[in-house]
């Protein structure tokens, strides 16, 4: 691999690939975090099912 000098761009493919991974991240701590809470969550809405 290339060593990187100070006036080259950033890598975009590994940037985004980057973004990705930290994107699938955050999203799989938020599923499972939100799963616990979810029937209290339900509850607190005045709705019904009908």
């Amino acid at each position: 691999m290339l060593a990187r000098t100070r006036n080259s761009p950033p890598n975009l493919v590994s940037t985004a690939a980057a973004g990705a991974v930290a994107m699938a991240a955050a999203m799989g701590f938020g599923r499972f975090s939100y799963t616990p809470i979810l029937p209290g969550m339900i509850s607190g809405v005045p709705l019904s099912s009908a």
